[in-house]
């Protein structure tokens, strides 16, 4: 064959590998051959967790760090992925990677998850547990501590392991879009209006577009994804509140709703902390720079620790009660709406059933009330008829009212007004009242700001104790409120006096911190509990409207304490929630205000009306906006103690409440004229007045 010949042969050949080589890259490759993947030990690994990180996902790698230690010992570090600036993490270290780290591993793993999900995943020789937000994350430790850490557990794992979880969750926004519509009640409190735009504030600062917020009189739409925000008149909301206990706080997933859930509004704002908390760690930004929300749907039940007494009846005629106000000291109330009066019977039956037995009753026109008694456990009920409410305090370890008890009649009644100080301090408030009773004993009302107050006080008592009597005694010592200008001389008197005179009861009923911060008194700075073993065995009481307490020739009962404002937002003025009492002796009634305001003067009236009238009452506030003219036209008094500094009664004088007082009154005693002494040993004539007051030196005075 010539050259040329083979030369067309070899070419030919060549081309037809060719074209065979070119056919076998458009046929699939067969995988290679490959045996199984080494299991890794995890001995020579550190832990990682990034350094600003949720509290679960913290406790989720110590909980891991003190695993991984019982499994393969020696010291593995531990520690979080901060890096100096610049610096790039070492691809070579042996790592256990937990939650969103900055480490590039981790990226990878979240590239793969989608909502809901959480993975454990061994990528090059990293171990990641991680979750779609940092929400999911203690999942996926809590997963690998019981696949591969569990008892018996030597530290090895597959080294080709992903495993990817799935969660039960809730996703609020998706791709910058919020999926639920926030609802309130249409009258909700200041408190529910606060929690919610919290809400829709953290929300929104994700980076999602504006929540939707509207009112529960839209009307409820089962389907609909909501976020129900406080107490709202939707079937869910009802249904739940009959499983959640007095002290119980929380957010609720019912259906399609989610219920920030708490009986009074101090839970509610606790209920708001834990849901906006579980926000902190729920963000996820994809590739495309868009925002989403999502955590494990779960209910997060608390209790508020309030160390409530609980097991009394939670229906009354066969409802269930609306509302629990925090009493403080221990104490709470149950009340109902819309009662009728058949409850109050009903109820106390079925307390007698449980084994209590009744320690007192009152009847009259506005209030039915009972106090019953098991042991030390202490449960008031009372039915406010001009409102048809219900409403039950119960109280361990409580001080009960004091009984009438037998003596012998050594004087009459008196009442003074003390004339305070009031060029202390610039003080122009204050007051401080003292009730002989008939055997010698006292009675005392808050007392001024301390200071040259309490000379003032101890030098009344003395003067005003029956030659015949030896030992100076109050038997109860009322306190109004927490204003150090009605306390300050209370709290002198524990330190100056009490192995001087004895006092039996303090009587109060003093609010709780909450109460206190939603008011403009923001901390408490006396503790009503502080005179308990003073004096001689001071208890304190914790008084409740329709109680009585019954002294020598004097009777006092509650009329209105902070309890009473349970159904509204927490007033704003912390006068309001001073105790209002009455005192009766030898037919003539006393009212006292303490600092009660407008707000609260609309609640006492619409609780009483007539039954307010008296013959002698405190002027409110020491004038300065106390009460309202219906309830001093309600209460109608022949006389008026006025207890402020002179400027300041003329300043106020002309408040159309004052005013009715000064044109009414056949008689108002000033604090600033001095201490005045009003006595009741027959009908008075309210025309004259006798006694020392105008004598240099003598700052007495009797009105007969």
């Amino acid at each position: 064959m010539k050259p040329m010949k083979i030369r067309a042969v070899l070419a030919l050949c060549l081309c037809a590998v060719m074209i065979f080589a070119a056919c076998r890259k458009n046929e699939p490759e067969e995988p290679p051959a490959s045996g199984p993947v080494e299991p890794i030990s995890l001995s020579g690994y550190g832990l990682i967790r990034p350094q600003n990180t949720s509290d679960s996902v913290t406790a989720s790698a110590s909980d891991l760090y003190e695993a991984l230690l019982e499994a393969v010992g020696g010291d593995p570090d531990f520690s979080t992925d901060y890096l100096e600036a610049g610096a790039q993490p070492d691809a070579s270290t042996k790592e256990i990677l937990v939650g969103h780290t900055n480490r590039s591993e981790t990226a990878q793993v979240l590239g793969e998850l989608q909502p809901g999900e959480y993975a454990a995943a061994v990528v090059g020789n990293k171990l990641v547990l991680v979750g779609y937000t940092e929400s999911f994350t203690p999942m996926a430790v809590e997963y690998f501590l019981s696949a591969y850490l569990g008892e018996g557990a030597d530290g090895s794992i597959p080294g080709d392991l992903f495993y990817r979880g799935q969660a039960d969750s809730v996703t609020l926004v998706s791709a910058g879009v919020p999926q639920y519509t926030l609802v309130r009640a249409q009258y909700a409190t200041d408190t529910a209006m606060d929690c919610m735009y919290q809400i829709a504030d953290q929300i929104e600062q994700s980076g999602s577009e504006p929540v939707t917020v509207k009112t529960d009189s839209a009307g409820n739409d089962p389907n609909a994804s909501e976020i129900l925000v406080g107490h709202t008149n939707y079937e869910e909301f009802n249904q739940l509140k009959e499983s959640c206990p007095p002290d119980a706080y929380g957010v609720y997933y019912v259906g399609n709703k989610i219920i920030l859930f708490g009986w009074t509004d101090e839970d509610l704002l606790l209920a708001t902390e834990r849901f906006l908390d579980n926000l902190k760690y729920a963000s996820h930004t994809d590739a495309q720079g868009e925002v989403s929300l999502c955590y494990p749907r779960e209910n997060l039940v608390e209790s508020n620790n309030a160390g409530y007494y609980m097991d009394v009846p939670a229906s009354a005629g066969g409802d269930y009660y609306d509302g629990v106000f925090n009493c403080s000291d221990g104490a709470m109330q149950l009340w109902w709406q819309n009662a009728d009066e058949g409850i109050f019977e009903a109820y106390g039956q079925e307390l007698e059933a449980m084994g209590y037995t009744v320690w007192q009753q009152n009847a009259g026109s506005s209030v039915l009330s009972a106090t019953y008694r098991l042991e030390n456990t202490q449960v008031h009920i009372y039915y406010l008829k001009n409102l048809s409410e219900f409403r039950v305090s119960t109280q361990q370890n409580a001080v009960f009212p004091v009984f009438p008890e037998s003596y012998e009649k050594i004087c009459d009644v008196s009442v003074t007004q003390l004339g305070l100080d009031y060029t202390v301090s610039g003080s122009v408030g204050g007051m401080g009242y003292v009730i002989l009773l008939e055997d010698g004993s006292f009675a005392v009302i808050d007392g001024g700001y301390g200071g040259s107050d309490t000379q003032i006080l101890w030098d009344t008592l003395n003067a005003l104790k029956p030659a015949s009597v030896e030992e100076l005694v109050i038997r109860a010592w009322f306190l109004t409120h927490g204003h150090n200008d009605h306390y300050g001389t209370l709290r002198d008197f524990i330190s100056s006096y009490s192995e001087q005179v004895t006092v039996s009861y303090l009587i109060g009923n003093d609010p709780s911190d909450f109460l206190y911060s939603m008011s403009d008194q923001p901390k408490r700075s006396f503790s009503f509990g502080s005179v308990n073993g003073k004096f001689g065995g001071c208890s304190y009481v914790k008084a409740h409207t329709g109680q009585s307490f019954a002294l020598p020739g004097v009777t006092f009962s509650i009329l209105y304490t902070q309890e009473d404002t349970s159904t509204s937002d927490p007033f704003e003025k912390f006068n309001s929630l001073s105790m209002v009492f009455d005192a009766v002796t030898n037919g003539e009634r006393y009212i006292w205000f303490g600092d009660v305001e407008r707000e609260a003067a609309m609640r006492i009236k619409s609780m009483y009306y007539e039954d307010l009238k008296c013959d002698v009452m405190q002027v409110a506030h020491h004038g300065v906006n106390g009460g309202s003219l219906d309830l001093y036209r309600l209460c109608s008094p022949k006389v008026a103690f006025w207890p402020a500094e002179q400027g300041l009664c003329e300043s106020y004088a002309a408040i159309e409440q004052n005013k009715y007082i000064l044109e009414t009154c056949e008689r108002v005693f000033f604090a600033y004229e001095g201490t005045q002494t009003v006595s009741y040993a027959t009908i008075p004539d309210f025309g004259e007045l006798e006694g020392g007051g105008e004598q240099e030196n003598d700052p007495y005075s009797k009105f007969y």
